[in-house]
């Protein structure tokens, strides 16, 4: 039977196998995780989920409720103003 995950406002559950561990320099880890792709015709997506404790080591399958963020930036180019979006994936951990 599934676990049952209570899931709020800009939240998901991130579910794949990591790739990469990187230990940040102001504490914390960066977890590269391979998704599943859609077919066997299709390439693999990849998010970063950035995390206090660690979530795996690579090559683990993992299952990680996360809370969806992300920021806009305006970069101003050789062609003009443009906006820049980053989306960025949290752990929640208790």
């Amino acid at each position: 039977m599934a676990e049952v995950v209570e899931k709020g406002v800009c939240q998901s559950i991130i579910a794949g196998r990591v790739e990469e561990v990187t230990a940040l320099e102001n504490g914390g880890f960066d977890t590269a995780i391979a998704l599943p792709a859609a077919d066997e015709f299709s390439s693999p997506s990849f998010v970063h989920v950035y995390s206090e404790k660690r979530i795996g080591q690579k090559g683990e399958m993992v299952r990680q409720l996360v809370t969806v963020q992300g920021f806009r930036q305006r970069i101003q180019g050789n062609k003009g103003q443009w906006i820049k979006y980053t989306n960025t994936l949290r752990a929640i951990q208790q």
